[in-house]
């Protein structure tokens, strides 16, 4: 009795250390296989890039620096140009004909090639073919010939740094990494392997590169010739597809249906893998950036292991049948280190890793255009206004003037400039006297602004007391007690011929008259001194 307690005590023993051993073998087992779940990082990669490229996306257009802003310059410049210059762009022995081409070497400037097209645009927005003006009123056309002469070299200056600033490296209106195709047809193919073919209609020879079929192993290996991943499809079949009864469903999502597996041992299903491509959905039409796409490729490229001197994307135990114990994934033969580079012959990978490097280079121009713009925006509203500063500098140059162009001997003027004509002048080539030039303020209205003349006139009203035209006597009066002009100017009354007035009424003041010959010489030398530096 006692003995067989002591056989079935053995005999539990044994059942429990069996069953010990059958738990762990199993626990083992099931850690050796895949699992479901397992590729859902790699599945949520791939379907970022995969919404990008189903996606209807745009790019952004190159920067055209030779915005309104430059052709409003060009406009004005050529506005001033002689007659004789102008007609370079009419044919010549032909009646209302304009000259289209180029003129030959031997007719023409160095820069003549650069500018010909915006000198063509310019002229044919000022005349018609016929000679005649157009209707555009924003030139200075119409000015009168000393003030073009005046404004026309500082005009030249202007139009210099424009064209300055609008000359940008010379770059293509499409990227390169397109090659002729729109974004949508080249993401397409990397999708699905054919620009032309959306992923309802891709089929094994676009997904996979051939039209014979091949087991999973061989499709789901990368290559440059025959069956190979060839397109974002066939890494996403290769990674989640299922594969037949017994093995591991759901390796990706439970979305997957498990019905539709991998022929075994043989080739792809393209209308299933159509189904798991459209799983990642799609995201509404915008503006593509550069940023967003190369981290879409840039964490594909991160979940590449590395093993037995290849990479695998996907879970793997040494290769990639589909069968739970070999793997679920893409094989990359010859990537025995992930550096973050983009493995070979995966134009799925390639393809937008070079339209995000394209895009982020034109990016970085647009940016940078925005500068450009704003110094055209301000050459512009300077070239705009200076028939404004023509109109003053003729103003300054006529008072100094008699009617035959000689300057008037002893002719005092009685002139007064106000701080908003100053303001009006804004190059520091043009603010003279009595206007002052301040670099510094933060008003660029205002850089330009009224001088105080105090000192001058002070200075003046000595020499005009001390010089030959001095008063021969002072006076005594106490002007400023009048506040009449009669009583103001009866001081006067009795004074011998040449002898200097007593008082004179003076901004609506009795003031000494000795000030208003100051005030008239120190304006006349100020404004002689304007004239001086700016003819």
């Amino acid at each position: 009795m006692q003995r067989s307690q002591e056989q079935k005590r053995a005999v539990n023993g044994c059942r429990i250390a069996v069953a010990f051993i059958v738990l762990s073998i199993s626990k083992v087992g099931k850690a050796t296989n895949i699992e479901g779940g397992q590729n859902r990082p790699v599945f949520d990669a791939l379907c970022k890039l995969t919404r990008l490229a189903r996606s209807d996306l745009t790019i952004p257009e190159e920067p055209n620096l030779k915005n309104q802003d430059f052709k409003d310059i060009i406009k004005l410049n050529m506005s001033l140009a002689p007659k004789a210059w102008k007609q370079v762009f009419w044919k010549t022995g032909e009646k209302d004909a304009w000259q289209d081409d180029l003129p030959p070497k031997d007719r023409r400037g160095e820069d003549w090639e650069e500018y010909w097209l915006d000198w063509k645009d310019a002229i044919r927005s000022l005349y018609k073919a016929d000679g005649t003006r157009t209707d555009d009123k924003t030139t200075f056309e119409s000015l009168p010939d000393d003030v073009k002469n005046t404004i026309r070299p500082r005009m030249i200056s202007l139009a210099n740094a424009a064209a300055a600033l609008a000359k940008s490296p010379a770059t293509q209106a499409q990227l390169p990494s397109l090659q002729g195709k729109t974004l949508k047809e080249k993401l397409t193919e990397a999708l699905t392997g054919d620009p032309t073919k959306a992923v309802e209609a891709a089929d094994y020879n676009s997904i996979y590169g051939a039209t014979s079929g091949g087991n999973r192993a061989t499709a789901c290996t990368t290559g440059s010739s025959g069956i190979r991943t060839n397109s974002l499809m066939g890494a996403l079949s290769c990674v989640c597809a299922p594969e037949n009864d017994g093995e591991a469903n759901y390796v990706c999502t439970p979305a997957v249906a498990k019905a539709d597996v991998w022929a075994n041992a043989g080739p792809d299903t393209p209308t299933n893998t159509a189904k798991i491509a459209k799983l990642c959905g799609k995201i509404p039409g915008r503006q593509l950036k550069a940023a967003e796409l190369k981290r879409a490729v840039e964490e594909i490229v991160a979940l590449i292991t590395i093993a037995g001197g290849a990479g695998y994307l996907g879970a793997t135990k040494g290769g990639c049948t589909g069968a739970q114990g070999s793997g679920r994934c893409v094989k990359f033969t010859g990537y025995a280190d992930n550096d973050g580079s983009i493995p070979a012959h995966t134009p799925w990978l390639s393809i937008p890793s070079s339209i995000a490097n394209e895009l982020a280079a034109r990016e970085t121009r647009i940016l940078q255009a925005e500068s450009t713009k704003a110094a055209l925006k301000a050459l512009a509203e300077q070239a705009r206004k200076l028939d404004k500063e023509g109109e003053i500098a003729k103003i300054f140059k006529g008072h100094l003037q008699t009617g035959h162009g000689q300057a008037a001997p002893g002719k005092t003027v009685n002139m007064e400039i106000s701080d908003g004509e100053c303001n009006k002048l804004t190059s520091n080539n043009t603010c003279k006297p009595p206007c002052k030039w301040n670099e510094n303020t933060t008003d660029i209205n205002k850089k330009c602004s009224l001088d105080p003349v105090k000192t001058t006139e002070q200075q003046a009203a000595q020499t005009a007391g001390t010089g030959e035209g001095a008063a021969t006597t002072a006076s005594a009066v106490n002007c400023s007690k009048h506040t009449k002009k009669e009583d103001c100017e009866k001081e006067n009354e009795g004074l011998a011929a040449g002898t200097k007035a007593k008082c004179g009424w003076i901004e609506d003041k009795c003031k000494d008259s000795s000030i208003l010959v100051s005030k008239q010489f120190a304006l006349s030398v100020v404004s002689a001194a304007f004239v001086a530096l700016l003819f």
